[in-house]
């Protein structure tokens, strides 16, 4: 009993004593990892990058990849190393659209299955401006009318922005063209001038647009004129076989090298019938100018018309007998109807001729029609020129001389009855006139149609006013409409007067050189002896001679010459009774006018 108490009270101490000592034998746990960035705050603009620097502590117990989240649209994160034991690069990357603004981006460390965490407050603020800058090669640009030059636009820094590019500061009738229009490194320039550019130098200036931001660069531009021979004309040459001068005129003159083409005088008459047989007719009939122009079109000369409404001198034109429909050499150039339905309230004699109210409604608005016709006629025409409308007397602009005398019935008809008066402006009755004839039919509008014949008008002083009057208001409007303009009295005395010649032409002509034609006419038929030296003749002897008349001509910017066909004999017909002693400085200032350009 003694024994097995001891026993079982052995067995309790051992017993016991197990249960008051630790028995667990497992791994102790790992150590926390930690993450840190520094900087913790970053700042990134648009199109670039930051870098902060993540640690892992403590050093080199486990091997943490890292990861990020919380991210900005358009930004991007990247680490170097991606898993690390120590430390890790992290570059933050903004696109240049990414979203602006404060983000929580957090950065976290794996480790197995465990993960730790650490935060990094992001800033991604807008993109600074890029100082853009644009240069021009070649910087200075000379283009002729009617054609193009180029230069290179370089947008610098090179791929650095979308530049939209646009010019300003261009010419009357010059025209800009970028390609490409928007660019990051060069765009080609083309500048167009069309054959009415303004004359002249230019600073065009070639902006650059960024968003709200623009950068310029300037290009020198000269206009200059289009450099075209000079129209060699014979002027109003016989027409009749039978006339003196006929033959030797299709001998010498129509196979003439130097003779561009003809001026023939067409009178309202040769081809308006008139309101007959109550409208059963026809109201124009062309037969009578085809038969004149057809010889010098099959010379392979251009025709160019001169549309007269009445004519210079002559003794009396009255209602029947001269002025009627074909007549060839009519003292009357305005049909016999027309004079009937304008009534005696509306014509006049002064000098010895009838003359016209040109400011009646009735004559008026059967010359606009009679225009149109004309022109619409040989709109498409490939031989016909230039046509120059006579709104005043013959193919000019110019009143009766004594239409101012009031002592006489022409004045008191013109100045008192029909109350005309000239001036520097539209106020004034006959500028008024001039300027509606020239506008509603200079050649920009015949019936509903565009002309595509060059339409020209005289800018001749008009009796009884200073001489720069109205060839000064009319040149100007005519330029507007693209019609050309001349002056039918060039003459000797001219030479030295520029810029105010007689009609100051010679200033008109330097002030819209290349934008319209530019004619002259001379005053009359030549001296060839020089001035003054033909006796009884005023014509001539105010014309003078053409040896030193035409280069002068020329130098002034005279696009078309038209010579009194006689002249031309002179130079080319040995029969001419001063071809010996004249023809051969003749034929050198014509051939020398021709070919100056």
């Amino acid at each position: 009993m003694k024994l097995l108490l001891i026993t079982s009270l052995f067995l309790s101490l051992i017993l016991g004593g197990c249960a008051g000592v630790s028995s667990d034998n497992s791994k102790p746990p790992d150590t926390q990892i930690r993450l840190a960035a520094s900087p913790a705050s970053i700042d990134v603009a648009q199109g670039s990058e930051a870098t902060s620097v993540i640690t892992v502590s403590p050093s080199g117990m486990s091997s943490v990849a890292l990861s990020a989240s919380g991210l900005p649209s358009g930004v991007t994160a990247s680490f170097v190393p991606a898993t690390t034991q120590t430390t890790s690069t992290l570059t933050i990357q903004a696109d240049s659209s990414a979203a602006i603004g404060t983000a929580l981006v957090t950065i976290v460390g794996t480790v197995g299955t465990t993960t730790t965490t650490t935060t990094i407050t992001l800033q991604v603020s807008a993109a600074p401006p890029v100082e853009i800058s644009l240069t021009a090669v070649p910087s200075s640009l000379s283009v002729a009318q009617g054609s193009e030059a180029t230069s290179v636009i370089t947008v610098s820094p090179s791929g650095a922005s979308s530049v939209a590019l646009s010019a300003s500061g261009l010419p009357s009738g010059v025209t800009a063209s970028f390609v490409p229009a928007t660019t990051q490194t060069t765009s080609t320039l083309t500048v167009q001038a069309n054959s009415s550019a303004a004359i002249g130098p230019a600073l065009v200036t070639v902006v650059g647009t960024v968003g709200s931001r623009s950068v310029t660069t300037t290009v020198s531009l000269q206009v200059e004129a289009t450099v075209t021979p000079v129209q060699m004309q014979v002027l109003f040459p016989p027409s009749n076989p039978f006339a003196t001068d006929y033959t030797a005129v299709q001998t010498y003159l129509m196979g003439n090298p130097y003779v561009s083409g003809v001026v023939i005088s067409v009178d309202w008459s040769d081809f308006d019938i008139g309101n007959v047989d109550s409208g059963t007719h026809t109201r124009y009939d062309f037969a009578l100018p085809d038969a004149l122009i057809d010889p010098w079109v099959k010379a392979g000369k251009t025709v160019n018309l001169t549309l007269q409404n009445t004519t210079y001198g002559g003794s009396g034109c009255p209602q029947s007998g001269g002025g009627s429909y074909g007549t060839v050499g009519s003292n009357c150039a305005m049909p016999g109807w027309m004079w009937t339905a304008l009534t005696a309230a509306h014509y006049t004699t002064c000098s010895s001729q009838q003359v016209p109210n040109w400011r009646a409604e009735v004559f008026q608005s059967n010359y606009r029609s009679a225009i149109a016709a004309l022109v619409n006629y040989y709109s498409t025409n490939t031989h016909i020129g230039y046509i120059r409308i006579g709104l005043g007397r013959g193919g000019e602009i110019n009143l009766p001389q004594a239409w101012q005398d009031t002592t006489s019935a022409c004045g008191i008809a013109y100045t008192d009855t029909w109350g005309y008066s000239v001036g520097t402006d539209s106020t004034f009755t006959w500028n008024a006139y001039l300027q509606s004839m020239v506008i509603d039919e200079g050649g920009q509008n015949f019936n509903g149609r565009t002309s595509p014949k060059q339409i020209m008008v005289s800018i001749t002083p008009v009796s009884g006013a200073p001489g720069s009057w109205v060839p000064d208001f009319l040149a100007p409007i005519a330029v507007s409409l693209g019609i050309g303009f001349g002056n039918q009295g060039l003459q000797f005395s001219d030479i030295g007067n520029c810029p105010h010649a007689g009609g100051d032409w010679c200033q008109l002509f330097a002030q819209f050189v290349g934008q319209v034609p530019l004619e002259l006419q001379t005053f009359g038929q030549s001296c060839p002896a020089g001035n003054g030296q033909c006796p009884n003749d005023s014509f001539s002897n105010k014309t003078g001679s053409l040896v030193p008349l035409l280069p002068w001509a020329v130098q002034n910017h005279v696009d078309i010459l038209e010579l009194y066909y006689k002249d031309w004999l002179i130079a080319y017909d040995p029969d001419d009774p001063n071809h010996v002693q004249f023809g051969a400085d003749y034929t050198k200032a014509i051939q020398d006018a021709a070919t100056s350009r």
